[in-house]
Order: structure tokens, then C-alpha cells, then sequence
């Protein structure tokens, strides 16, 4: 090969990295009103009322939304969503990362059952119907949900549920009735009106705490071992 050739080469490479640093390093796409979210990294700029039946819907896969600690809340009464997979006939999303911030007074806060290895963390849903639902393989930690009128959080099978505190909701933590085999960690329901924390097993229930719930118990459908505190 001539020296010609090889110079060309090299600067087709150099190039070519230089692109992929580029797209690999890019910075996040701020956000500062709701929409339709395709494939990127996303980051709130302000506090965002919803005036639309949702305010975030997804559109594809490897979704990162970073609420920056910021607010997403609805004005009227037919704001049904705040973040929404909305993929019932399509195939399932994948790699959905949702954290950092506030979801209060929607139908649903996050709704992204449609939606497979999603994380949700960090996030306070408050005063919603339901505050957080997710798919199968997700890992939903480190939230709070506080007076959501049908139920703190629910999640598929083969999920991580941990170190979330769930207080006076309709119900606590939730795993799909028809699913199993989740790992529900160290979380802490209390004062909900139904279950505190209710699953099917075989699962993983370490460290639980559930207080002065409607009912005050792990359902234990199976055998899940080791049994947690149930008062």
C-alpha cells in the first residue's frame, strides 16, 4: 500500500472516532415543556404543568429522562399521564431510565408497563392515582410515594424493588399478580389502606418494613424466604 493510501486511511479513522466521541459524549437535550421522546438523553431545565392528556410519551428505546429535580404536575382535569411508554400494540420498549425529580396529581404518574429493563430512581410521586408502573426486569429504588389514591408502585416479574418508602396510599408495593420472582428490598410502607407490600412468590423479600396498613401484611403466595417484619 502507498503512502498516499495510508494517509487517506488514517484520516477516514480519525474522523470516524472523532464522530463517535462526539455522538458518545454528547450533551443532554434540555427539556422545558412536554412531548414525544425518542431515542436520547433527556434533562429537565424548569418545573413543567401539563396541559395535554400526557405530558411525556415515549417513543422508543434507550430513553435516559433526568427531571433535574424539577416538577411535572397537570392543570385540569384531563391530564391523564405524566410519562408514558405508550406502546400497547407496538413491540416493548427497552432501556428506559426515569429519575431525579417530582410527579404529582396525574391519573397515572409514570406508566411505562409497556416498557422492559427500565429504572426508575429517585423520583416523588405524590397525590397521583397511581404513582409508578413498570414492566418486566425493571429496577424501580430509592423512591417515595406518598398519598397516591390506588397504589404507591407497581411492577412485572423479575423486577428490583428497593429502599422506595411508600406511605398512605390506596395500596403500597404491588408485584403483578401474574408474575413472580422479584427481589423486594429493605422498603418501608406504611399507613397505606390496603396492602402494605404484596407479592407472589418465589421471590426475595429482605428487610421490609410494613406499619398500620388496611391489612398489614406480605401476602406470601408460595413460599418466599425469610419472612420480613409484617407490623
Amino acid at each position: 500500500m502507498d503512502g498516499k493510501k495510508i494517509i487517506v486511511l488514517a484520516v477516514i479513522l480519525v474522523l470516524s472516532l472523532g464522530a463517535y466521541v462526539n455522538e458518545a459524549t454528547a450533551d443532554p437535550t434540555p427539556l422545558s415543556e412536554c412531548g414525544d421522546l425518542n431515542t436520547g438523553t433527556y434533562v429537565l431545565t424548569q418545573n413543567i404543568i401539563s396541559i395535554t392528556p400526557y405530558c411525556f410519551k415515549l417513543i422508543g428505546n434507550d430513553i435516559t429522562i433526568d427531571l433535574n429535580g424539577f416538577t411535572i404536575t397537570r392543570d385540569g382535569d384531563l391530564n391523564f399521564i405524566g410519562i408514558w411508554d405508550g406502546n400497547l400494540f407496538g413491540p416493548r420498549l427497552e432501556n428506559i431510565v426515569i429519575r431525579n425529580g417530582t410527579i404529582r396529581n396525574f391519573n397515572q404518574g409514570i406508566w411505562i408497563d409497556e416498557s422492559d429493563g427500565c429504572r426508575v430512581e429517585g423520583i416523588t410521586a405524590i397525590s397521583n392515582g397511581s404513582g409508578i408502573i413498570v414492566g418486566n426486569h425493571c429496577v424501580v429504588s430509592h423512591n417515595i410515594a406518598i398519598n397516591n389514591s390506588s397504589g404507591a408502585i407497581l411492577t412485572g416479574t423479575d423486577s428490583t424493588i428497593s429502599y422506595n418508602i411508600v406511605n398512605n396510599n390506596g395500596s403500597g408495593i404491588e408485584i403483578n399478580l401474574t408474575n413472580v420472582r422479584s427481589n423486594i428490598l429493605y422498603n418501608t410502607a406504611n399507613g397505606n389502606f390496603n396492602n402494605g407490600i404484596n407479592v407472589v412468590c418465589p421471590s426475595n423479600l429482605i428487610g421490609n418494613i410494613t406499619q398500620n396498613n388496611g391489612t398489614n401484611l406480605l401476602q406470601q403466595l408460595g413460599k418466599c424466604k425469610p419472612y420480613d417484619s409484617l407490623f
